[in-house]
């Protein structure tokens, strides 16, 4: 890896060739992208101290170095974490230890903001041609496809995940909280709060071998997670749940995927790639500077590339 001393490394979650990587660098604002920077895929979050260290040993002896002040980014989904969690760690300490600065996405994951990009979505998908399997001559998609179309299904989408998504969570959260724990198995046929809070006893008490006071306290992640955001209100009534809430809370991937496909049978278009229709709105929004998704990127971002502007000056 050659390293630059003027050069501000950000680490992103992704598979090489991810369609994002490539793009969120030109959705940054022209009067702060002046400053060198390049985003590095990694794979998943847990390499991020790792590539963040090798790094460090290529450039904590220059003083010149960007990353001498400024710690090495990274950019990861918030996934079920609180919103409040935040990197309390001072900068000069993550250097010091060689580690990276984890900003989080505001929403779930990047994908999230997509679902917000419609007239970019249908404004692409209405120009396609019908690749319908019969062999007639290649017509234009009828122009159907509507913000409200869209923004219908992914209600209805997200009000029927509810119970799903508050399993992950909690599953996510156990996870988290010690990683001793192995994961626990997602359960199948239950409804209601009273039976999710059984599931969980259980598989707490099945699985994680560790001491009866851990277990306890492990019991509490459930009642905590329950209470946080609208999770109790959602579940005894998922029509409740709001399209910005799901759009925020829950997983925007999954949500992407399922919403693209739902789009290509309702109407027949076939062959559509995912990673390209990706692509094709990440270069629409490099114009759209309106953008929730381009804001988020900038305000993420900004503070730290002002900053290494004014050490190389």
């Amino acid at each position: 890896m050659n390293i630059k001393d003027d050069t501000l490394y950000i680490l992103v979650e992704g598979e090489p060739n991810s369609p994002e990587v490539e793009s969120f660098g030109r959705l940054l604002s022209a009067d702060i992208n002046i400053v060198n920077y390049e985003f590095i895929e990694i794979g998943g979050s847990s390499n991020f101290n790792t590539v963040a260290k090798l790094i460090y040993n290529k450039v904590k002896n220059r003083k010149s170095s960007i990353h001498k002040v400024i710690p090495v980014l990274a950019i990861a989904d918030r996934d079920f974490r609180k919103y409040s969690s935040d990197n309390n760690i001072t900068d000069n300490l993550l250097i010091e230890r060689n580690k990276a600065k984890v900003i989080y996405w505001e929403r779930h994951e990047w994908e999230n903001f997509l679902l917000d990009e419609l007239d970019v979505i249908t404004s692409f998908l209405n120009r396609l041609p019908d690749k319908s399997l019969n062999n007639k001559p290649a017509k234009q998609v009828i122009a159907h496809i509507t913000e409200e179309f869209i923004n219908d299904f992914l209600l209805q989408y997200f009000q029927s995940q509810v119970q799903i998504e508050f399993i992950e969570c909690i599953r996510f959260r156990f996870l988290h909280s010690d990683k001793l724990y192995p994961k626990l198995e997602a359960p199948k046929g239950i409804t209601g709060i009273d039976d999710l809070r059984k599931w969980y006893i259980s598989q707490i008490d099945e699985q994680s071998q560790q001491s009866k006071n851990k277990i306890e306290s492990c019991v509490a992640i459930f009642d905590q997670v329950l209470e946080e955001y609208n999770w109790r209100n959602w579940i005894e009534d998922p029509q409740s749940l709001l399209l910005e809430d799901g759009k925020q809370y829950f997983r925007g991937k999954e949500a992407f995927a399922n919403l693209l496909n739902h789009l290509s049978n309702e109407f027949k278009i076939y062959h559509l790639n995912e990673n390209r229709l990706k692509e094709r709105i990440l270069r629409d929004l490099e114009n759209h500077k309106e953008s929730i998704l381009v804001t988020q990127i900038n305000k993420m971002l900004s503070p730290y590339l002002e900053q290494a502007k004014e050490i190389l000056e």
